[in-house]
Formats: C-alpha cells, structure tokens, sequence
C-alpha cells in the first residue's frame, strides 16, 4: 500500500446541500466526491493562511490538484 491511501469518511447532511454540490461538481467536471475534497482542501489552506499550518510538516494538504 503506499503513503497516500485513502480513507473512508461519511457524513450526513441535507438534500438542499446534496443538491447544490451535484451542481458544482458537474459545473467543475468533478464527482461529488472530488468537489467535496476540492472544498474541503481549500478550507484547510484558508485555515492554515490564517491560523498556522495545522501539522508539523509530515501532512501536506496544502497543494490543490
């Protein structure tokens, strides 16, 4: 297995949300999924821009793509 696996998260939320992130991800020709990760990554560089990197440097999720 190498470094990057990845894991399994699931989370609930509401039909509205659901809905609008199956607009974005085929506006952006991702899967949900991959918006979903695309959003989150973006949350996480925007908390590190302002708060510090949340990691000591053995956690790289500062690059997009």
């Amino acid at each position: 297995m190498g470094a990057n696996k990845q894991k399994l998260y699931s989370f609930r939320t509401d039909d509205e949300l659901i809905e609008k992130l199956n607009i974005l991800a085929e506006r952006h020709s991702r899967t949900r999924n991959k918006e979903i990760e695309y959003a989150l990554k973006l949350y996480v560089e925007k908390c590190e821009q302002e708060e510090g990197r949340t990691n000591t440097g053995k956690l790289s999720v500062s690059k997009i793509g």
